[in-house]
């Protein structure tokens, strides 16, 4: 996956905007289905908003967190609990991460949003917000 994540941000290392055919191809990636049915208008917002932007701005973007090496073996030292979100309908990185820190990280807890893609807290906000309060409230 990272090489496919690599190679779709190494389209945009160009002059001008972020083009509107990346920020289309990005956008079935990243948010759930459930949110182009129900929700199209954020979608659609977000597609605007990446073709205002300079298409090297958001290459470099990409390129701070894609080459970032595995800390998984480090995050056994992590003594404070941990909540991790998960959407349902990843499928930019299948949550390949998640299974590995829950049973890495002592204090680890994880939630599973329905109906949202890579940006719960914008697909689902109620859902992420309850997600959150609720693992405070544990603290």
């Amino acid at each position: 996956m990272r090489d496919l994540t690599l190679q779709s941000f190494s389209e945009l290392d160009i002059d001008g905007l972020v083009p509107r055919s990346w920020a289309e191809k990005t956008a079935q990636i990243v948010f759930g289905e459930s949110t182009f049915r129900s929700n199209p208008d954020l979608v659609e917002l977000w597609i605007d908003r990446w073709t205002q932007a300079p298409a090297r701005t958001v290459f470099h973007q990409g390129m701070t967190w894609i080459g970032k090496r595995d800390l998984l073996e480090q995050s056994k030292s992590i003594t404070i609990p941990v909540l991790l979100i998960q959407d349902a309908e990843e499928t930019a990185y299948l949550n390949a991460w998640a299974e590995p820190m829950l049973e890495t990280v002592e204090r680890c807890s994880m939630v599973t949003i329905p109906n949202a893609g890579h940006f719960v807290n914008l697909e689902q906000p109620e859902a992420f917000n309850k997600a959150v309060r609720e693992f405070l409230d544990t603290l």
